[in-house]
This record gives C-alpha cells, sequence and structure tokens, in this order.
C-alpha cells in the first residue's frame, strides 16, 4: 500500500488521509481528539480483519453445512428480523445506451416489497422513477450517473403518488457546462428503522437556517441520537451524525455517499469524515464535511443528501452481499485500498487499477454480481465528478466496475467512496 500523509487536528492525529492542511474555524477548535491511539487500532483492526476474512471464506467452501446456513439469512435489498422491518430498499440502473429512450431499459433492480421498478423520460436529461408499494414521504435518495461522457445526476425530490401506493423519484442529469444532457444512472432508495446496522443518513434542503436539524422522516441514525448540518460558507457544509463516531471504536469506519438534490444538478462531494469529540457540549460525533460546486467548479450552496454506512449497514446475523471502500490512492497503478475502509461480504479485499488518467477498474473478489448488480459512487475532496461508464461486469473472478472521474470534460485523478450490492 502506498505511504500516505495524516491531516493533523487538534495537535493529534486523524485515520484519513488529507492533502492539504487548512486553517479550522474558531468554533472548530473546540474540537478534541479521543485520547485513543488510532495508530494502534489501525494496525490492530487491519490484522484482525485480514485474519476473520481468510477464517470466513474457508468456513463458508469447505463446509457445505455452513454456507446452506448463511445463505439462508442473505439480505437481498432490505433487512428483515423475525418479521420485523429493519430496512426497507429499492435500487435500479439505467445503463447509458438506453438513456434517451422514452421508458429506459432498467436492469440490476431490486425492491424489498417485491415491487416493480419504472422509468420513464420527461425531457432530455429528466426522468420520472416509479418504485412500487414504497410509497413513503420519507428515508433518503442516493444517485449516481452512469456514463462513459461527463455527466452529474441528482435527485429533483421524492415522494409518494397520488393513491399512496408507490414512491416517485425525480432524477435529474446535466453534463460537465450544467445543462441538461440524457445519462444512465444508478438509483438507491432506503427507509430504515430501528435494528439495523450502523446506518446514518440525512436530507439537507438548499437555504435552510443552520444549524439544520432534518425532519425526522428524512433522517435516521442507527443510534438513536441526532443528525444536523452547519454551513459554513459558499458551498461548505459540515454534518454530525451523533454516536455514529463508535462504529470507528468499535469496528471499522464506514464510507460516506452525497447526492445533490434540488432543480438544480451541482456536484456535492464529501470532504473528509471522522470520529471526534466537541468539549464544550461534551458530544461525540462522526464530523461529515460536504462541499458543493457548479459546473465551473466554483463554489456553489446545493441542497443534499448524505448517507454513512459499515458494512453495508448490515444487521449482526446478515450477510449483504456486495462491497464498500474508500480509494485512498488517487495515482497508484495497482494498490489494495486502506482494509480499515472496506468491507467485501466475501472477506477478501478489493482491488483497484489505475488504467490512464482518471479511468479506474475496481475489483471485488467474489461479490456475487447477479442481474447487473447496482453500485453508487462519490467523488472525494474534489470538484470532480466520478461515475461507473458502466453496469458491472464480471471479469477474472471478481465483480469489476470501472470508474471514471472527471472535471469539465477532463480526465483526472481523484480518490473516491463506493458502494456495491448485488
Amino acid at each position: 500500500m502506498a505511504k500516505t500523509k495524516r491531516h493533523q487536528r487538534s495537535g493529534r492525529r486523524t485515520s484519513q488521509t488529507q492533502t492539504e492542511t487548512q486553517t479550522p474555524p474558531k468554533r472548530r477548535r473546540e474540537r478534541e481528539w479521543h485520547t485513543w491511539s488510532l495508530e494502534k487500532w489501525i494496525t490492530v483492526l487491519g490484522t484482525v480483519t485480514s485474519v476473520a476474512g481468510a477464517l470466513v471464506s474457508l468456513v463458508y467452501w469447505a463446509w457445505p453445512g455452513a454456507a446452506k446456513q448463511i445463505a439462508a439469512r442473505e439480505a437481498s435489498c432490505g433487512f428483515s428480523d423475525h418479521g420485523r422491518v429493519l430496512l426497507d430498499a429499492a435500487w435500479l440502473t439505467v445503463p447509458a445506451d438506453a438513456a434517451a429512450d422514452s421508458r429506459p431499459a432498467v436492469i440490476g433492480a431490486c425492491n424489498s416489497r417485491g415491487g416493480d421498478q419504472a422509468v420513464t423520460r420527461r425531457a432530455r436529461g429528466s426522468y420520472d422513477v416509479r418504485l412500487q408499494d414504497l410509497g413513503v414521504d420519507s428515508g433518503t435518495v442516493e444517485v449516481t450517473a452512469v456514463s462513459g461522457a461527463h455527466r452529474v445526476c441528482g435527485a429533483g425530490g421524492w415522494g409518494r403518488t397520488p393513491r399512496g401506493l408507490d414512491l416517485r423519484v425525480l432524477v435529474n442529469c446535466v453534463d460537465e457546462h450544467g445543462v441538461p444532457a440524457d445519462s444512465g444512472f444508478a438509483l438507491r432508495f432506503l427507509q430504515a428503522f430501528a435494528g439495523t446496522g450502523t446506518l446514518a443518513y440525512l436530507r439537507y434542503d438548499l437555504g435552510a437556517a443552520t444549524p439544520f436539524f432534518p425532519a425526522a422522516n428524512y433522517s435516521f441514525n442507527s443510534f438513536n441520537a441526532p443528525n444536523s448540518v452547519e454551513r459554513r460558507g459558499r458551498g461548505v457544509y459540515e454534518a454530525y451524525l451523533q454516536g455514529v463516531q463508535r462504529s470507528a471504536e468499535s469496528r471499522m469506519p464506514g464510507v460516506v455517499k452525497v447526492t445533490p438534490v434540488g432543480d438544480a444538478v451541482q456536484v456535492c462531494n464529501p470532504a473528509v469524515w471522522y470520529p471526534y469529540h466537541q468539549k464544550t457540549t461534551g458530544v461525540d460525533s462522526m464530523f461529515v464535511k460536504v462541499e458543493c460546486f457548479d459546473a465551473s467548479g466554483a463554489p456553489v450552496d446545493s441542497g443534499f443528501t448524505l448517507t454513512y454506512s459499515v458494512d453495508l449497514a448490515a444487521p449482526p446475523g446478515i450477510i449483504v452481499k456486495g462491497a464498500q471502500l474508500w480509494t485512498d490512492d488517487a495515482g497508484a497503478r495497482r494498490y489494495t485500498p486502506n482494509s480499515l475502509y472496506q468491507f467485501t461480504s466475501a472477506g477478501r479485499l478489493a482491488m483497484v487499477e489505475r488504467r490512464s488518467t482518471g479511468d479506474y477498474l475496481v475489483k471485488m473478489p467474489d461479490a456475487a454480481l447477479t442481474g447487473g448488480g447496482h453500485t453508487q459512487v462519490s467523488a472525494y475532496h474534489t470538484s470532480a465528478t466520478c461515475h461507473p461508464d458502466a453496469v458491472p461486469a464480471q471479469r477474472d473472478g471478481a465483480v469489476t466496475v470501472r470508474v471514471r472521474c472527471l472535471a469539465s470534460g477532463t480526465p483526472v485523478d481523484a480518490r473516491f467512496a463506493l458502494l456495491f450490492q448485488s
């Protein structure tokens, strides 16, 4: 693994790499780090993760009875336990070559209620998505463009249909100039309840006063604590997910997906996330910084959704097929991303190969590709956008996702967070 620099805050180190040091605002100086040694738990957890993953894989393949028992507890889109719903979800992918059709094809679709998904093209770059039997005015929506060209897609809004049976989501897509343009896209909807694994999401609406506490139906925290957002300047936001920092202390850090929300599609990406302790209030949270940019790369205010998950939010005893990771080296030819920000259901670490500037292959061993799978991507600490250029493919014994990162239509190297489910 390539060596990385550690960002300094309040005289102590974070567990996430940074490329530049910024002078924190006065209020941020109130934060102080936990006294636990990050170097120690990074080393220990990295070793434990590798050993545990190998043991799980060995048991799964060597003992057919164990494989059958594990398979019986595999989740599809959502989770339930003894008849109690923990998470309702749906996802779908519109391939790039179908984006201009009046009724674009849908592949890799899944619905925890067993319903169907349908997409209608309303105008250039504008799509109406219907998720059958998921009619709620709540939850969260994630969207990622799927295209070989520079595209950015976001959620124009969502809510129940007039009959109240289905969920309607409006998806808008633009090109590198901010002009509406047809694009394939991947969409995921989540509606969580108590009992799920480590998961937090929220929706921030453009122009909301800060500190902003999202409405309960658009916010979830698996530690039964509040989420909030503070605007720090044009296009700069700080989200606070209370209690969620315990996931980093007891297990491993998760990954963050950010999706722009609103009529105007902007580029919104996570800039950093880490656990912190606020001295004045004594509150512990997962801190997430979000940055939004217009088509020229200038900071701009925008609404957005933010999702933080650990191990695909799987609760104990339930296996979720897929992987999530954070790529921590934009220029390496081939490497294994930081194991502490990785999860694969097979217990084997994913690999990243850089084909050329801004062109990456993410290979996830034994990720059990079925029906095309589903991928969400957010570029990290940049005004660029990163997205798959096609649906996932089975290649060399692994599920492979090709990710392209671009700024103003030009390929650029960038780090990114990726989530894949099958």
